[in-house]
């Protein structure tokens, strides 16, 4: 192994070998030659890529010609390119087979001749059935014989310099995405979609030539490669890995199907629009050289290097929806491009570190088709309904956590390590459970118009779910000390998910406090306590810094989602919003993958008859009983009562937004404060405490929107600080063998508050009637 790679992921031990690639050229050292011919297999891998992905991202350019010529909704012509991807992806097995048995040369050079077909074919279509099986089947079988011959191929002519070769190879999607575009564009204007088709088919018989160079390579230090590889679906690591980029592909393509329309849509000319589709594959181009360079410099390891370009990309998809003029489209766009780019080469060369140079055939496969069920569902799903516009919402923060379920196998030093990993499944569980809650203003008055009940009753929802999070907080505790916090918190996702999508389909109050109040409250209570006690678990000497990063996921996504679920209420109605929301929150299942089980002596008292003795136990969670009967309330009515303060729909958005910038710095500064700060944790916890209590007081008194905002980012800052400090704070109260029962039992104290603070606060005189 290359010294910058992760020692600690196991490598898979391949059954017996069966197979021997006849003609192999034979490399007499124990290792890839790291260059010599394998600069002509890259060239090759290049212009692969440049004719398979380059003319998938720039399917956009054709994307409106087909709405408008078919008559067909945006929804069913998505399925077109996303069929094409899945067939891709679906058939990789085939193309390993076949490159086993036969060679690369041939398999790649008959894919060529079969994706060229499909094009041509497609481009004297009459119907859109017709295009799912020129384009979509034919197509897509096509690159499937091509791109996973081609890449294993790079994989084995490599080894100190693989990541780079492979950033190479797959830069050629960036490029060519980049000169596609306005080429496409202008093809379509000269000779109508259908002879630009017919020419691009032409195009892709080049592919051909990518195989001839494709020269197969004999390693006598490794077996002969498994034709199919299936043994591969027994090695968990590799299991593991393949269900996060199955996540991550649900999104990745995306940006590359609607973004044209979407920039049409906001009025911009054509040329404009494909120029925007031209910005995000230059950047796609450069963060793919660019990983590639960093990653066999660095001695970070393949795998952190992935969750940090994923997660980037995540958080990029998510905000590319919100550019509503040309230059910040193409800012955002420009800035997916590079870190889905980035992220790219890393996915292709951490897998022959997982399961050995010799498998790379049936697992480059494998993987492909086993991610292909992302890429089918990613492009319609994220389509609009007919009449609608073409504001998709898309996940963020799950590309970082999918990644990350690498199945590495990396031990768990105190304050560190692993403990990393399980703080990120903090930021992120907490993103998607109080950036979700804390949004719920912006549907709070769609409910109140809808259902036609008071704003007492309507708040009764949001705290109901409070309150069912907090009771259900020893069922968490008491499940995982039982089962681990895993299987627990992935329970918890489903269940939060599919408490949203029913929601999204009453007809009244009673089924919404069901499905929002009870199934995701308790989806909620089974993820939030367990990965809280995980991360103090983890950390000791910095976890009030572990705890403010971790929960500070709840500030950055609640400003994030205030503006992003205003933009979904207005595009697709509360009821689309809450749909769109519930498919987000399925991956807190990813996010329950990350917490490993930690080997720490675990007291037994996560039920009652410990905890409840303790009477520091028992002051501390009497106290926070009280906190919670106010800390809850701006972020049920902040927004409605900016309303009624005679702010527009977005500026009372952005007010609620504020807040939770502030609320994010609040945690981050008050955990790296408390490290540091000699004062001790809980005279902190108790300052911060008292400080919220006042600027809660203040927050109803400015008249302005300005004024408001100001005050909510007191509140938001101040309120925010407390939270990371209450649970570090709490494991120094109870000790880290027993948090595990504390965390639950205070959410089951602080429930009593949460139920009735916001019901109290709608019928108050500061809010909207």
């Amino acid at each position: 192994m290359c010294s910058h790679t992760c020692a600690h992921v196991k490598t898979y031990s391949p059954p017996p070998p069966r197979t021997v690639i006849g003609g192999a050229m034979t490399v007499g050292g124990l290792a890839p030659p790291d260059g010599g011919w394998g600069w002509a297999v890259v060239l090759a891998g290049f212009v692969q890529a440049a004719l398979v992905f380059g003319v998938l991202r720039s399917f956009g350019v054709f994307f409106v010609a087909f709405v408008v010529h078919f008559g067909e909704p945006a929804g069913a012509v998505s399925w077109v390119p996303a069929i094409a991807v899945a067939v891709q992806q679906f058939a990789s097995p085939v193309g390993s087979i076949l490159s086993a048995w036969l060679g690369p040369r041939p398999i790649v050079m008959a894919g060529g001749i079969l994706a060229s077909l499909g094009l041509i074919l497609a481009s004297f279509a009459t119907s859109l059935i017709q295009l799912y099986l020129t384009i979509g089947l034919l197509t897509g079988l096509g690159w499937a014989l091509v791109f996973t011959p081609t890449m294993a191929t790079v994989a084995r002519y490599f080894r100190r310099r693989r990541t780079f070769a492979t950033s190479l190879a797959l830069s050629g999607a960036g490029l060519s995405a980049f000169a596609f575009s306005p080429l496409f564009q202008l093809l379509a204007e000269a000779y109508g979609w259908r002879g630009a088709l017919l020419l691009v088919g032409g195009l892709s018989l080049h592919l051909v030539a990518c195989g001839a160079l494709l020269r197969p390579l004999a390693l006598p230090a490794e077996p002969s490669p498994a034709p199919v590889g299936l043994a591969l679906l027994r090695h968990i690591p590799f299991v593991a890995f393949t269900a996060a980029v199955t996540l991550v592909n649900t999104g990745y393509f995306v940006p590359y199907v609607h973004l044209v329309a979407r920039a049409r849509e906001l009025g911009l000319g054509e040329y404009q629009a494909a120029t925007v589709l031209s910005a995000m594959a230059v950047a796609d181009l450069a963060g793919r050289l660019a990983s590639g360079a960093v990653a066999d410099t660095r001695s970070c390891g393949l795998l952190r290097l992935l969750a940090a370009w994923t997660a980037l990309a995540g958080v990029a998809l998510t905000l590319v929806p919100l550019g509503t003029s040309y230059p910040v489209l193409g800012v955002l766009a420009a800035a997916y491009g590079f870190f889905a780019g980035a992220l790219t080469p890393v996915v292709f060369s951490l897998l022959p570190q997982l399961v050995g140079v010799g498998q790379i055939y049936g697992a480059l496969g494998l993987l492909q088709m086993l991610e292909s069920g992302g890429g089918l569902l990613g492009a319609p799903l994220a389509a609009p309904p007919p009449h609608v516009g073409w504001a998709w919402s898309q996940p963020g923060p799950h590309s970082c956590l999918d990644t990350l379920m690498g199945g590495a196998e990396v031990l768990a030093p105190p304050d560190g390590g692993w403990g990393w990993a399980v703080v990120l499944a903090g930021f992120l569980q907490a993103a998607l459970v109080f950036g979700v809650l804390r949004s719920f203003g912006i549907f709070f008055m769609a409910f109140v118009g809808h259902f036609g009940e008071p704003v007492g009753a309507v708040s009764w929802v949001p705290a109901s779910a409070i309150a069912v999070l907090q009771l259900g907080g020893p069922v968490g505790s008491a499940l995982s000390a039982r089962l681990g916090a895993r299987p627990v918190v992935m329970a918890g996702g489903v269940l939060a998910g599919l408490g949203l999508i029913l929601a999204s389909f009453a007809t009244s109050l009673i089924q919404l406090h069901l499905s929002i109040g009870l199934l995701t409250g308790l989806g909620w209570a089974l993820v939030f306590t367990p990965s809280v006690a995980m991360v103090a678990q983890y950390f000791r000497r910095r976890r009030a810094l572990a705890m403010g990063l971790a929960l500070s996921g709840a500030g950055l996504s609640a400003f994030a989602f205030s503006p992003l679920f205003q933009l979904l209420a207005e595009a697709y109605g509360w009821r689309g919003a809450l749909l769109l929301v519930g498919g987000l929150s399925f991956h807190l299942v990813a996010c329950g993958a990350l917490l490993r089980p930690l080997a720490l002596p675990i007291s037994p008292s996560t039920v009652p008859s410990g905890l409840l003795r303790s009477s520091a136990f028992l002051r501390y969670a009497a106290a926070f009983m009280l906190v919670d009967a106010g800390y809850y309330v701006p972020y049920v009515h902040l927004v409605p009562h900016a309303r009624a303060r005679g702010c527009a729909d977005y500026c009372a958005a952005s007010v609620a937004s504020t807040a939770s910038v502030a609320d994010l710095c609040g945690r981050v500064v008050a955990g790296w404060l408390a490290d540091r700060w000699a004062a001790g944790l809980l005279r902190q916890l108790a300052l911060w405490t008292a400080l919220t209590g006042t600027t809660l007081a203040l927050l109803p008194l400015p008249g302005s929107c300005p004024g408001l905002a100001a005050a909510a980012a007191a509140y938001g800052f101040i309120a925010g600080a407390v939270a990371p400090l209450q649970y570090a704070g709490l494991a120094q109260v109870v000790g880290t063998g027993q948090v595990l029962g504390a965390v639950g039992w205070m959410q089951m104290a602080e429930s009593a508050g949460s139920l009735v603070g916001a019901p109290l606060a709608g019928n108050s005189s500061h809010c909207p009637t």
